[in-house]
């Protein structure tokens, strides 16, 4: 059949490819997708096309070409297809409305949303062969019920509204001393409008809250019980109704928080009445009556801690208390609050007085509570709450607590003690009110901390306010801001009346008995002249510092003005001294601070209550305060009790420690010095001993020179140095020479160590049982060497270093003379200051001679032996009986210089300071640093002396051999003995003897002298540098210089003790031979004293010396050097050191003794033609013994290879 095909409702399927019967579900099932099993959708796809053209889903349908069974062959015709289409659409949402009587008309709302919904449209049909064969059949199904929205419209009429009505909180008064705020309330609200209620509900973090009512018409409230210091807020909320029912509105939150910084006078220790009477204060005890004037009264309040405080009284009226009648004194000051038993505050300072004598004085009513019962105390913050007091003095103690809070447990001032709080302005501190940008404070551990600060407003009148920067806590200085101009240009005009020279500083001088010229010169023994005129070119300035920290003077009070101005009046010339006093000694730095205006104006830095005013009356009313040699003695008297420092090394030691890295007070005073005192200090190159005391602090810090140290410190105009080494102490300036210490720095510092070459050398060279006393600076006390006051261009500068027509001398105006170290002119060269008995009060002074010229060495050498001989350099045997100081200095230990010597340079001696050239021109070892042990000194000794015993042997024996007896007289003198008598110098008696020197008779040259043996057992000596009586015990002839090239042949014997010349001569030769120990010191000292004395003997003579010293091998001095004389030649004739003489070499004994014939024959010449005698052989001896020192390596080799 042809046609369009048949269109069924549902189409048939009769057979599938098998055979088996297929039923079409009613809507179609998805069971799998391409790759695999597909997910059944729970609801039919969205579809947002259109229908799809059947032409476009055609389908390949498999091709078969087989039946049942293999043999059965079978053709199909197409089936038709099922094409289904689907979409979807909207189901609009309808509108209805109700009516509300109840509401107005006009208004309206929505009671329900209204929601469209949706719905989905299937159509489908059949077709073949792409045609259309069945009729299109549409099915629709609900997805989403449409939602009406639902309108409530109003019917009601409108009504008039009358507005809300308006509440603000129009004004909050806080009253932190009553811990309590006032609330003002404005109401506007239009009639037949109600308010209901009104609350205020005050609400803070951790609290409890704490609601109020008011009404309509009590619009005002006061809340109680309030914190101090807290934030808190308040809510308000009002009920009304305006005809329209009851409504209710919210106020926008206020804040409010109650501050209390008020001033509290704190840890009250007592309070007074004071009346003043013509100037003099006494203290009421008691009153009967209330005073007429109460100008003439006020208030003095004593506090632990903190300065007095003054208050001028406003009234004083009667209470009953108790029972009991008191007048209350009433007192007034801005921002001034008192605490009452009732734990609340009032304005002012109030004293209650007992009515009568019989009353009790106890005072009712005032109260001061610890810190323990102050709001929001806490007990880990009890140490910051009493450090803030030291850095907010004035505040009250709610503040204070409520500051310390706020610091961090483990800051420094939370944990540490603060002694006090200084403000600076950069390093300089500041002690009035003037700008500060730093705070020091000062702990209890002694150290310290620096904040930065900036100013702000305090909001208090009397009170100057920091911010501490980086913290949130304030600093106030201890200081009120108050106009003090008028009462500090009285003060100063009478302080200007005071003049350094006048009756009212005399009466300071404890000898009033006096003559005007003493007194006049014991004022200018004080050497303040300089420091009072400053004084009072700033006296402006230093009487407002003084009265700004001086106490508190909290108002205006004519009493305690009266008083002041008559305490200045009375003690005007010692404050005048006292202030002169602080700025001349007191300006001492440490590192970058300057303690000058803390002694002067802030001496509570070291945690001490301090009244400034009368400590300089304390100080400036003594005479003895004043002197600058008792500057340590006044820091103890007066000073000391307001620093807590026992002594003023411990003062200084403490500052030290708090405001420097300085790591002791050595390092310290070198830096707090520098610019005006060059410090050369020296340790020991003696490994031994290189870490003893040898600084020059260590040096001054001592009873003897410890009143060198202020004026050290605060030098000015001078330009000193210091030399200071384990056992001097040397001061200079460079003033004396009229030089700058930068051009005489390389001088000071080759003194300073030739002074350690010398001292070393000793040490090295002393006994072992007493060389730990050159130690001085750790047993007693360096000696001190003082430069003197001839200046260039000055002469001897006189005491108080004044010159006509110059500026006044600097060193003796700020050192030398305020610390009693002038001296005057004796004309000596030098002079050693030495006790009867060992002191440590020996001195070196040098008077004409340049301390710090070549000889100046030289003589530093000659003097310090005068002190260290006792105790050091003769073993501890001290002098050798019948001899005294000159004996042992010059010509024997004293180290002689080349230049501006005094005849000692080419003489006996030892070379223990100088480093020289060995270049074969030195008399003596060259370099003293070479000798490095005793037994290295004492070979050195040996050669030195043996080279000397063969020079004056070749010497003798060559002029003794030409047998001249004119030349014999003229070339040899006699030494005798001269037996002692007693005089101002001596007091022994024979067998005691002198050196007597005279030439010889004609019959001794002619039998005595023939052979040098006949020269040492005579006596004799070359006669070119002494006649006369030699005395070893006096000033004059004691000076002997025994030269090298003079021949002394015997020893000159003593029973007793001996000859100057003689006693020089034999020390050497015995120190050559025997050593520094036995030969030397069993010689030179008493060291057989008291051996001599048990054995019978009188006194102590050389023949019991050299008796002991050679053990009984000698009898006497002349037998011991005859047998060394014989020794040497013997020695020299087996060899001696090769060496040069004026191109000749000189290698043997005989070559020698050939050129010593060659001179003396040459001198002989000259003398028969009357020219001098021995000039050739002298010039000869010095050549050859310079050679044999320079070839010998200083006698470091032995002078005879082959002895």
């Amino acid at each position: 059949q042809s046609g369009v095909p048949e269109v069924h409702d549902k189409s048939e399927f009769t057979g599938g490819v098998s055979g088996e019967s297929l039923v079409e579900p009613s809507k179609p099932i998805f069971e799998g997708g391409v790759n695999g099993p597909g997910t059944v959708a729970e609801s039919l796809p969205d579809y947002e096309g259109g229908a799809v053209p059947v032409d476009t889903l055609k389908q390949e349908l498999p091709s078969y070409s087989g039946g049942v069974n293999a043999t059965e062959a079978l053709v199909q015709d197409a089936k038709p297809t099922l094409h289904v289409e689907v979409r979807k659409e909207l189901i609009p949402k309808q509108t209805r409305e109700k009516i509300d009587p109840d509401m107005l008309v006009g208004e309206t709302r929505i009671e329900q949303v209204g929601q469209d919904g949706e719905k989905e449209i299937v159509t489908s049909y059949e077709e073949k062969d792409g045609k259309r064969i069945s009729e299109l059949k549409e099915t629709t199904r609900i997805l989403t019920e449409a939602k009406d929205q639902v309108i409530i419209r109003g019917s009601k009429e409108k009504e008039e509204i009358k507005p809300e009505p308006v509440l603000t909180l129009s004004n909050i008064t806080g009253n932190s001393m009553g811990r309590s705020a006032r609330l003002s309330y404005n109401l506007e609200k239009a009639d037949g409008v109600s308010v209901s209620k009104i609350s205020a509900t005050i609400k803070a973090k951790g609290l409890e809250d704490q609601t109020i009512d008011l009404t309509s018409d009590q619009l005002e409230a006061t809340v109680d019980n309030l914190k101090l210091y807290t934030d808190y807020t308040i809510s308000t909320r009002m009920v009304f109704n305006r005809g329209k029912g009851e409504e209710s509105t919210l106020l926008e939150d206020k804040k409010l928080r109650l501050e209390l910084k008020k001033l509290e006078i704190k840890d009250i220790k007592e309070t007074s009445l004071v009346k003043v009477e013509n100037g003099k204060e006494s203290v009421i005890q008691h009153l009967t009556e209330v005073p007429r004037n109460l100008e003439d009264y006020y208030l003095k309040i004593n506090s632990e801690d903190h300065k007095t405080s003054r208050l001028a009284i406003k009234s004083i009226q009667t209470e009953r208390i108790d029972g009991k009648e008191y007048y209350k004194v009433n007192a007034e000051a801005t921002d001034l609050i008192q605490r009452n038993d009732q734990k609340t505050f009032e304005e002012g300072y109030s004293y209650y007085l007992a009515k009568s004598s019989t009353a009790s004085p106890a005072v009712p009513g005032v109260k001061e509570y610890a810190y323990q019962d102050i709001q929001d105390y806490d007990s880990r913050h009890d140490q910051a709450y009493r450090n803030l007091e030291k850095l907010q003095p004035f505040y009250n103690k709610e503040w204070i607590v409520n500051q310390g809070n706020k610091l961090d447990l483990d800051h420094n001032l939370a944990k540490k003690q603060v002694v006090s709080v200084i403000a600076m302005k950069g390093k300089d501190f500041v002690t009035d009110l003037s700008v500060a940008d730093h705070i020091m404070v000062h702990y209890a551990d002694q150290t310290k901390d620096v904040f930065a600060i900036t100013s702000q407003n305090s909001g208090l009148t009397a009170i100057k306010e920091y911010k501490i920067a980086d913290l949130d806590v304030l600093y106030t200085p201890d200081m009120l801001v108050k106009d003090r101009s008028a009462l500090a240009k009285d003060l100063t005009s009478i302080l200007k009346t005071v003049d350094l020279q006048s009756d009212g500083v005399y009466r300071v001088l404890d000898d009033q008995t006096t003559s005007l010229d003493k007194k006049v010169e014991a004022v200018k023994n004080w050497y303040l002249e300089e420091s009072f005129a400053e004084v009072k070119a700033q006296l402006g300035t230093l009487v407002d510092k003084l009265l700004t920290n001086l106490d508190y003077q909290w108002n205006d009070s004519p009493a305690s003005m009266a008083s002041l101005k008559q305490k200045v009046q009375a003690h005007q010339s010692a404050i005048m001294l006292g202030l002169a006093y602080l700025n001349r000694y007191y300006g001492i730095r440490f590192a970058d601070y300057n303690l000058k205006e803390l002694m002067l104006f802030k001496p509570d830095f070291y945690g001490q209550n301090v009244d400034i005013l009368d400590r300089l009356i304390e100080l400036g009313s003594r005479e003895n305060n004043l002197k600058g040699d008792q500057t340590h003695e006044t820091f103890a008297r007066v000073l000391a009790k307001d620093t807590k420092s026992e002594d003023l090394h411990a003062f200084l030691d403490y500052n030290r420690q708090l405001l420097t890295t300085d790591k002791d007070m050595n390092d310290w005073f070198v830096n707090a010095t520098k610019g005006h005192v060059y410090i050369a200090e020296r340790a020991s190159k003696n490994q031994e001993i290189a870490n003893r005391k040898h600084r020059a602090y260590d040096n001054l810090n001592n009873w003897l020179h410890r009143n060198m140290i202020l004026p050290l410190l605060n030098v000015k105009k001078a330009q000193m140095f210091l030399i200071s080494n384990y056992n001097t102490i040397t001061f200079g300036s460079a003033d004396k020479s009229g030089k700058t210490i930068d051009q005489m720095k390389a001088d000071i510092d080759l003194v300073a160590d030739r002074q350690l070459t010398y001292l070393d050398f000793w040490y090295r060279l002393a006994a072992d049982e007493v060389k730990d006393r050159m130690v001085k600076s750790d047993f007693n006390v360096a000696t001190p060497v003082w430069e003197g006051y001839r200046v260039d261009g000055r002469g001897w500068v006189e005491r108080y270093g004044h010159t006509s027509g110059m500026e006044d001398y600097a060193p003796i105006r700020e050192v030398f003379g305020p610390a009693g170290r002038y001296y005057k002119d004796n004309k000596l060269g030098a002079y050693a200051s030495i006790y009867p008995k060992i002191n440590a009060r020996d001195a070196v002074h040098f008077v004409e001679i340049d301390m710090m010229s070549e000889y100046g060495l030289s003589v530093y050498t000659h003097e310090t032996t005068h002190i260290n001989d006792r105790i050091v350099y003769l073993g501890g045997y001290k002098h050798r009986e019948g001899t005294y100081v000159e004996a042992y200095a010059q010509g024997m230990l004293q180290s002689p210089a080349e230049e501006g010597h005094q005849g000692e340079y080419g003489a006996l001696g030892l070379n223990m300071a100088y480093i020289r050239p060995n270049d074969g021109d030195q008399w003596y070892n060259p370099d003293p640093t070479k000798l490095q042990t005793r037994q290295q000194i004492d070979h050195y000794m040996k050669g030195y002396n043996e080279a000397l015993m063969l020079l004056d042997y070749l010497e003798g024996e060559r002029v003794l051999a030409k047998n001249d007896l004119a030349l014999k007289k003229a070339w040899f003198s006699k030494m005798t003995k001269q037996m002692r008598y007693q005089d101002q110098d001596n007091k022994l008696l024979a067998p005691n003897q002198w050196d007597y020197v005279r030439p010889l008779t004609d019959e001794e040259a002619k039998t005595q002298l023939n052979s040098v043996d006949d020269l040492i057992k005579h006596n004799i000596i070359t006669n070119r540098h002494y006649q006369g009586t030699y005395r070893p015990e006096e000033l004059k002839t004691a000076y002997v210089n025994v030269k090298m090239v003079d021949a002394i042949y015997g020893g000159n014997t003593s029973q007793g003790a001996p000859g100057a010349i003689s006693f020089k001569h034999n020390a050497f030769r015995m120190w050559g031979y025997y050593g520094y120990e036995n030969g030397f010191l069993g010689y030179a000292s008493n060291k057989y004293k008291d051996e001599a004395l048990s054995e019978g003997h009188d006194t102590l003579g050389d023949d019991f010396i050299i008796q002991k010293v050679s053990k009984g091998k000698y009898q006497n001095l002349e037998e011991w050097k005859k047998a060394w004389f014989d020794a040497i030649i013997a020695k020299a004739k087996r060899g001696i050191h090769s060496f040069e003489i004026d191109g000749q070499q000189i290698d043997s004994y005989e070559k020698l003794q050939d050129l010593f014939d060659q001179a003396v024959e040459t001198d002989y010449r000259n003398f028969k033609y009357g020219g001098s005698v021995a000039n050739y052989t002298v010039a000869l001896k010095k050549k050859v013994f310079q050679k044999l020192l320079q070839v010998t390596d200083a006698f470091s080799s032995e002078l005879f290879p082959k002895g």
